[in-house]
């Protein structure tokens, strides 16, 4: 449907980095949100951990979609 539009890219609401052999329709973003305080230092630092908390953001989306709520509650989320 995106590409069918003219669109080149398109991005999932997904906490992740995207790499060449990605599909360019479902690429992963780091997200900026969250605070009203946005610095360059404070992206770098995104972009440096996102490998890390990526993996948190969607072990933590699972737990709530299987509802195991209390313990989704102790994982660290950005």
């Amino acid at each position: 449907m995106v590409k069918e539009a003219g669109y080149q890219g398109a991005f999932t609401v997904n906490h992740g980095l995207a790499d060449k052999q990605d599909n360019r329709y479902l690429l992963d973003r780091v997200p900026i949100f969250g605070c009203t305080n946005h610095t360059l230092m404070r992206f770098k630092m995104r972009l440096n951990y996102t490998p890390i908390f990526a993996p948190l953001a969607r072990f933590h989306k699972n737990l709530l979609e299987n509802d195991h709520t209390f313990i989704a509650k102790f994982i660290p989320t950005p």
